[in-house]
C-alpha cells in the first residue's frame, strides 16, 4: 500500500519555500531549516505527502547527524514522520552509511524509539545518540 509520502533532497528553491513555511508554521516550534554551521554540509530532503510539503530533514553530512526532522502542524500524529524517517535511514544506508547521530528533543523519544526499532543506538552525552545501521538491523528494521 503506497502511504502517500516520500522524501528527496530539497532545491535552493524549495529551501527557500521551507523557511517561509516555518516562519507561517502556526505551532512557533520549528526555528530553522539549517544552521549554517561552517563545515557541517547540511542537505535538506523534503517530506511530501500526496504531493504537499509536509516537513523536511537536515542531514549534517559532515557529522552524519539528523538535526532536525521536522513536520509542520497539519501533518503531524498522522505517521507521515515515522515512515519519512525509515525512508530517509534507507536512502542514507545506500549511501553507506553505517552510522548516524540524532539529537532527541525532549519529548520525542517515543517517535524516535519507533523509527529505529530494531537497530542499535549507544548514547553519546546530553540528547545525543549514536544510532548503527548494520545490514542486519537495517533489514530487520523494514
Amino acid at each position: 500500500m503506497d502511504s502517500g509520502v516520500s522524501i528527496r533532497q530539497a532545491s535552493s528553491q524549495e529551501i527557500g519555500e521551507l523557511k517561509l513555511l516555518v516562519i507561517n508554521d502556526p505551532d512557533k516550534s520549528l526555528c530553522s531549516v539549517t544552521r549554517d554551521c561552517a563545515g557541517m554540509r547540511e542537505v535538506v530532503f523534503l517530506i511530501d505527502f500526496k504531493g504537499e510539503t509536509a516537513g523536511f530533514i537536515t542531514w549534517r553530512d559532515s557529522a552524519q547527524e539528523i538535526f532536525p526532522l521536522a513536520l509542520f502542524t497539519p501533518y503531524r500524529r498522522r505517521g507521515i514522520g515515522t515512515i519519512a524517517a525509515k525512508k530517509f535511514v534507507q536512502i542514507q544506508c545506500g549511501r553507506g552509511v553505517d552510522r548516524l547521530i540524532i539529537d532527541i528533543v525532549e519529548g520525542k523519544e517515543d517517535f524516535w524509539a519507533k523509527v529505529f526499532s530494531g537497530f542499535n543506538i549507544e548514547h553519546i552525552v546530553d540528547r545525543k545518540y549514536y544510532v548503527y545501521l548494520t545490514q542486519a538491523h537495517h533489514l530487520k528494521a523494514q
